[in-house]
């Protein structure tokens, strides 16, 4: 229980100096230094540059960045985040506000100093690594000389690990489609727009595998409810001519010429999604194949999906944004920015960040800060089509109504 000391002690006094029997009441106040909470680090999240899949005895480097907070209301000292490395990692490079060292290159450390209640740092290391079998885990946790809470400092099974999955080995002689991507994810409602698709296929194999020959990427399109898909183009000879228009279920298939073994080939094709309905589905799945049979029945698939969106109809949720830290620099917010002065309000007293009203749970000014921090994210970034602007969004947060825009945040996020 809070309470009021100088109260408690003026009852007393007076009790006493009435020569009666004495009681001490606890008048409840406001908080003092009495009641503060000590200084508390929380390892806040953990993030690769990789999401993966990524594929076995293929060397890559890799970019994690940690994200530490002080959520108490004291200055923590000596503070220490800690990085353990991937097994068969190697460490190149770190970032943070002081040198970060590895001795025995398994662990990395980071001594970060005194963090100021409410602040964030975040550390930048780089490590090299040649997946084997398994995902590559790499989790970080924070230390520092006091503090409160030391269930939410990080380490494996926390916001803190990160994985990413390995593809299994595939035998010699076996064509792979590693990837399909389209150059957008969703279009607008009504609108005939081009989708440039990318498929990557590897051969594998060693100096003695024989060539794949003839090898022909297929690409199945099932556009449900759609109007229709008209190929426009590829970097190889298809078996459609450009303009032609697609239906449900029909193939395109491109020539990529020979292979040798353990190369890579990458077919790109053009598509326009003619007059667009909300409700349709454009889905396509890629596979290859190859006149010598070797790849019979060792061939992986792809696919790529694009959704058709109302305008205005995008929305990213505040669990979202808290979990996705390395979009915020593309909406121009840091998880750092003060909510306060972002926003133009004086709501919270000691001032909290961007992040940490984002995290905040509950109703009233909670839900005010969470949704608010939500929807200025959604509305400033340019790949969320919000329907709402950064000057609505702020002038919400301001008058302390945001039931429009945490129904919005609820709406498709495009970079999901």
């Amino acid at each position: 229980m809070k309470f009021n000391r100088v109260a408690a002690a003026l009852a007393v006094a007076g009790v006493l100096g009435l020569g009666a029997s004495f009681a001490v009441f606890l008048v409840p106040g406001p908080a003092d230094a009495f009641n503060k909470p000590p200084a508390d680090m929380a390892c806040v999240a953990k993030q690769g540059d990789i999401a993966g899949p990524v594929d076995t005895g293929v060397p890559i480097q890799i970019k994690y960045t940690v994200v530490v907070q002080n959520s108490g209301s004291t200055s923590a000292t000596s503070v220490v985040v800690t990085d353990q490395l991937p097994t068969g990692a190697t460490y190149v490079d770190a970032s943070s506000t002081s040198v970060c060292t590895s001795a025995d290159g398994s662990f990395v450390n980071c001594p970060l100093g005194t963090i100021a209640s409410g602040g964030i740092v975040s550390v930048t290391i780089v490590a090299n690594i040649t997946p084997g079998l398994d995902d590559i885990v790499n989790w970080a946790r924070v230390a520092s000389a006091i503090d409160a809470n030391t269930a939410n400092n990080g380490g494996p099974g926390t916001s803190c690990e990160d994985v990413i999955p390995v593809r299994p080995p595939v035998p010699a002689g076996t064509l792979v489609c590693l990837d399909k991507t389209g150059s957008l994810a969703s279009v607008e409602e009504g609108v005939s727009t081009n989708v440039v698709y990318g498929v990557s296929v590897r051969y594998t194999g060693d100096a003695g595998t024989p060539d794949a020959t003839n090898v022909t990427v297929h690409d199945v399109f099932n556009a449900t409810g759609a109007s229709g898909v008209q190929f426009m183009g590829a970097s190889v000879a298809c078996n459609f001519a450009p303009l032609d228009i697609l239906t449900a279920g029909q193939t395109l298939s491109c020539n990529v010429g020979d292979m040798t073994a353990n190369t890579e080939t990458l077919l790109t094709a053009t598509f326009k999604l003619l007059n667009p309905a909300v409700a349709d589905v454009f889905a396509n799945q890629a596979n290859a194949t190859a006149d010598d049979g070797l790849t019979t029945g060792n061939v992986l698939e792809c696919a790529a999906e694009v959704t058709v969106e109302d305008v205005g109809a995008n929305g990213c949720t505040p669990g979202y944004w808290k979990n996705h830290l390395n979009e915020w620099g593309a909406a121009g917010y840091s998880p750092a920015d003060d909510f306060d002065a972002t926003f133009g309000t004086n709501y919270f007293n000691p001032n909290i960040s961007l992040l940490q009203a984002i995290n905040l749970g509950g109703g009233g000014l909670n839900k005010v800060a969470r949704h608010g921090t939500a929807a200025l994210l959604s509305a400033a970034h340019p790949d969320v089509d919000y329907p709402f602007t950064v000057v609505e969004v702020i002038a919400a947060v301001q008058a302390g109504n945001v039931d429009a825009l945490a129904t919005a945040n609820e709406q498709n996020c495009p970079l999901n």
